[in-house]
């Protein structure tokens, strides 16, 4: 059996990851190797902008103790968390898109050399518009001025794989990324 490929999303706040990844999953050809989006575990509460499993960092560092977690890291004063079953489905010919800190594409590709990281660029004054829009921390937050710094500082990517810039209509970015996929399981 053929095994399934490892795509890594990053990109800044607000630059539609989470986004592109449902809509890719959606309109994902039944006739192609399965594909799974893995759910990341959060210790932030629930907020519909953003899909994830909301936990506790008691139960965070719990799972992440009896070692149920492949990947995680710490951003933004949150722990994240990614689920080995992962690991699990990419040995079954599964391809799994995550969207993942670029802190941790080092490590990845480490344990997984064959996985591919796909940068989202929007530029600045779309990530500003996007975080305001999304309403999680207000525009004059700490956290908010955090990720626009971050932003400002990391524009680009240029160690990834392939990268789509998130400015057009989200049809025609998760088009952009399932041709890339495409391109990199055929």
């Amino acid at each position: 059996m053929k095994q399934g490929t490892l795509f890594l999303i990053i990109g800044n706040s607000g630059s539609g990851k989470d986004a592109i990844i449902r809509e890719v999953i959606k309109i994902w050809p039944d006739s192609k190797m399965p594909l799974r989006a893995a759910k990341r575990y959060i210790t932030r509460p629930p907020h519909e902008s953003e899909t994830h499993v909301s936990i506790t960092p008691d139960v965070f560092y719990h799972l992440k103790g009896e070692g149920n977690f492949f990947l995680t890291w710490h951003s933004y004063d949150l722990e994240y968390g990614i689920g080995k079953d992962v690991l699990t489905w990419i040995s079954q010919g599964t391809n799994v898109l995550i969207n993942v800190s670029r802190l941790v594409v080092s490590e990845v590709r480490l344990k997984i050399p064959g996985a591919k990281v796909i940068f989202i660029f929007v530029p600045l004054e779309v990530t500003i518009a996007r975080l305001k829009k999304r309403g999680r921390e207000t525009a004059n937050s700490d956290l908010f001025h955090k990720r626009l710094i971050r932003a400002k500082n990391n524009p680009n990517n240029l160690d990834a794989d392939f990268i789509i810039e998130n400015i057009g209509s989200l049809k025609k970015s998760a088009q952009q990324l399932l041709n890339y996929m495409f391109s990199v399981i055929d």
